[in-house]
């Protein structure tokens, strides 16, 4: 179980790629942590995978996003790519729907990531937290890393 101590829990990394701070996203309201604060991942992959036990809140129409609430009440989101919605769904796949319980390391969704370059769309995939100040989320590897790798660790 991701829980190893009081209001602690351990996120692993949601997809292959390299792990840069969140101001680095090409997407202004990201970088200044308007939508939460956390990371941005510029994958290598295709696939993203939960990176802890959670309930899915919530996907979007266009499938490029997942919204996750770990028991604990963690409540974060996997965005892929910047300005994705446009492609409206095209070369997304998702396997998971609202009021799904999802399992660290399990398969959310696949992308197109050829389609995204054809399309001149930035593959920058935020991963942030609504309820969590950046001082509380401390970033565990940063560079290249491979899916399900503990990436960070959330305090309230």
């Amino acid at each position: 179980m991701a829980l190893f101590s009081k209001g602690k829990e351990v996120f692993g990394c949601p997809m292959d790629g390299e792990v840069r701070p969140l101001s680095e996203t090409p997407d202004r309201a990201f970088a200044d942590g308007l939508l939460g604060d956390g990371v941005v991942i510029f994958p290598s992959g295709d696939k993203v995978f939960a990176p802890s036990a959670a309930k899915v809140n919530f996907t979007f129409p266009t499938r490029h996003a997942v919204g996750l609430e770990t028991k604990s009440g963690y409540e974060y989101l996997i965005h892929v790519g910047i300005n994705t919605n446009q492609l409206k769904g095209e070369g997304f796949h998702i396997y998971v729907k609202p009021g799904d319980y999802v399992n660290k390391g399990q398969l959310l969704l696949e992308f197109d990531q050829k389609l995204l370059k054809e399309k001149n769309l930035s593959e920058a995939t935020p991963i942030v937290f609504a309820n969590v100040e950046n001082d509380n989320i401390e970033v565990l590897k940063a560079g290249r890393v491979k899916a399900n790798e503990d990436l960070m660790v959330v305090k309230k």
